[in-house]
């Protein structure tokens, strides 16, 4: 009879008793008719009734350990199929299962194991399997190859560490790029067997800075410059600026941000010239008055000759350059004795009044004439002009309203302090305006807010004041005598604050001598120098008669006394552990083989030196001696050693080779 059979899979266990014989699976894959008593696959098939099949399950478990065979913190996995039982269901890894998040597989033969097609009969459940696994790394360490581009050598290698599944670094990851070289190109580079090849090159250790010079006054461009900083500066200081446009100077000064390569700097027009104040000293009238005379901007002298503002009849005691100090010089002065000073009776007739000025003239004048008047009223002039006799030191003028100019009404204002002044000014007739420089009564510690020309207002000008700014204090005798040190650096020689500017030699001064070239210090000057005759040694100008010791001047020794070149030194001389001959003060380097000293004793010499390590034979005047520590032994007699022969020895001389 034959029965019909759909894709059953079809499993006979052969003879429980045969423990040897396997079991065998058949799947039937297609529609098969089968009859009682044919054989599929070698199994009998049996006649009966088609049996019914029911639904079972098939469960897989698999258990993990680590490498070692330990077990791990982690669930198996488990996965369950639903078939007819008795058939066999093929489990997938990947479909079915996996292993746990974070974790990979311990080996390459756990990994093809556990890929492979697993089955499990439904019904039945599979435990048994087991698959190491292991943490699966978050990162990897690269290895990089850095490689000088331009000399084609390896600079050097490094690592850096990625992600675990990187394929590719970014060179903003790269923390051992060798010192002194930097990345020729950045970006992202392929992972290549664990590395990667970054190109290099010599870093630059400079940079170069643009500088544009702004002139804030006029708002234009005054120059460009540039500057060199270091390669990793992100500011500039104003002091490291070398080419700042001439006639320029700086606005402010400190550190500029560099932007863009570039850093912007302020500048303005450089003053040219400076204001310095006179202190005039009248010693006979202890008395002070103030001057004032424009020099140039780097002056650190004012010559007295260009003194413009002495007090009539009177002159410089001492002239010649006199030092700046605090923007002020201090001049003495005394009573002229080429003039004198002769009285001036003003008298205005039309008011009958008398005002009293004076006036400086040549000692032996007679006359003097109105022009030289200098303070005659303002706004009047002399009725007749030329010469007027002196009678008894007095000369009599007299004076009228002058026709061409007029008196205008000056109200001071003073806004701080609310208050109100009356003053005066005379100015041409047809005047309409007023020069606040032309004010001559501005009350005392003020100046006018606003200068320049003022329009006259019925006869009236308004000036607003304000206090003047306070000045630093003028020194009252900053008489300086000996060595300063000027503003520049350069120490100076000055007698009653006039540059000493002929003076060269040495200068005693506090105790110590210094050598001076025109009245500056030789601060350049170090070691020996010929100073006139002399040799002295120096230390920035300064004779060091502290020093007594053996120095040396191009090349060769010297032994210097007190700071000067001793010549008086002969014989031998200790130093530095050591002793050495010296002839004249100077090391006689020349000096080798025997020399005999002041006292009759025979030294052995090695380039002017006591040898005090040789002991051996020496020759001299075609005789030979035996020196015992850098002298003749001239206590010894005996026997020597030399050049294969044994001599005899008479008092430290070699007499004669007995062997």
């Amino acid at each position: 009879m034959k029965r019909k059979y759909a894709k059953i899979a079809i499993a006979f266990a052969v003879a429980a008793a045969t423990a040897t014989t396997p079991v065998v699976s058949v799947l039937a894959s297609e529609e098969a008719v089968v009859t009682s008593g044919e054989a599929i696959d070698g199994a009998m098939v049996t006649s009966g009734e088609e049996k019914p099949t029911s639904d079972a399950v098939a469960t897989l478990k698999v258990n993990f350990t680590d490498e070692f065979g330990n077990t791990l913190g982690v669930e198996p996995a488990v996965a369950t199929k639903t078939g007819p039982e008795g058939e066999t269901a093929v489990f997938k890894y990947g479909e079915d299962w996996q292993i746990p998040e974070g974790y990979t597989f311990a080996s390459a033969n756990d990994e093809s194991y556990a890929k492979q097609d697993l089955m499990v009969k439904f019904g039945e459940t599979l435990d048994t399997l087991v698959i190491a696994i292991v943490e699966q790394p978050t990162s990897q360490t690269i290895g990089v190859n850095y490689w000088d581009a331009e000399n084609n050598v390896q600079a050097g290698e490094g690592k850096v560490t990625v992600a675990a599944d990187a394929y590719k670094v970014n060179t903003s990851a790269l923390t051992d790029i060798p010192e002194g070289y930097e990345l020729v190109n950045t970006g992202d580079i392929e992972i290549n067997d664990g590395w990667i090849y970054v190109e290099v090159k010599k870093a630059a250790t400079t940079k170069e800075i643009g500088v544009n010079y702004w002139d804030t006054e006029n708002n234009v461009q005054a120059g460009e410059g540039k500057v060199t900083v270091a390669a990793d500066a992100y500011k500039v200081n104003t002091s490291a600026l070398t080419d700042i446009p001439e006639g320029y100077e700086l606005v402010n000064t400190g550190d500029i941000e560099i932007n863009d390569g570039w850093i912007y700097v302020e500048v303005k027009k450089a003053a040219t010239t400076k204001e310095v104040g006179v202190n005039y000293y009248i010693p006979a009238e202890d008395r002070y008055v103030e001057g004032k005379v424009t020099v140039a901007a780097d002056s650190i002298h004012v010559n007295t000759s260009v003194l413009t503002d002495i007090p009539a009849g009177y002159e410089v005691v001492w002239t010649g350059d006199v030092l700046i100090y605090d923007n002020w010089i201090y001049v003495e002065l005394r009573k002229s004795e080429t003039v004198k000073e002769i009285g001036v009776n003003y008298y205005i007739p039309a008011e009958d009044r008398y005002v009293e000025g004076k006036v400086i003239v040549d000692k032996d004048a007679n006359n003097v004439n109105t022009s030289a008047l200098t303070d005659i009223p303002a706004g009047y002039e002399p009725i007749w002009v030329g010469d007027v006799q002196i009678n008894d030191g007095w000369i009599y003028v007299e004076l009228r309203k002058s026709e061409t100019v007029k008196e205008i009404s000056v109200k001071y204002y003073i806004p701080a302090e609310h208050r109100y002044l009356k003053g005066k000014v005379i100015v041409d007739k047809d005047a309409i305006h007023v020069n606040t420089g032309a004010l001559t009564d501005i009350p005392k510690g003020y100046e006018p807010i606003v200068v320049g020309d003022i329009e006259i207002k019925n006869g009236w000008i308004y000036v607003e004041l304000q206090k003047v700014a306070e000045k630093p204090d003028k020194p009252e005798k900053p008489l300086i005598n000996g060595l300063y040190q000027g503003s520049d650096g350069v120490w100076r020689y000055y007698v009653n604050s006039i540059f000493q500017k002929d003076f060269s030699g040495i200068l005693e001064y506090e105790g110590n001598s210094f050598v001076l070239k025109e009245g500056v210090l030789c601060q350049d000057a170090s070691g020996l120098n010929l100073i006139g005759d002399e040799w002295y040694y120096l230390t920035e100008g300064r004779i060091r008669t502290d020093v007594t010791q053996v120095v040396m001047y191009d090349g060769e020794w010297f032994y210097v006394s007190e700071g000067k070149l001793d010549t008086s030194v002969n014989g031998l001389v200790p130093y530095d552990g050591e002793t050495f001959v010296f002839v004249d003060g100077r090391l006689a380097q020349e000096g080798n083989g025997l020399w005999v000293g002041e006292e009759g004793v025979w030294y052995f010499l090695s380039n002017g030196r006591v040898a005090k390590e040789h002991t051996g034979v020496a020759m001299y005047d075609n005789e030979w001696f035996y020196v015992v520590d850098g002298k003749i032994a001239v206590d010894y007699n005996g026997t020597v050693e030399y050049n294969g022969g044994t001599f005899k020895v008479v008092a430290g001389m070699l007499r004669e080779q007995i062997k």
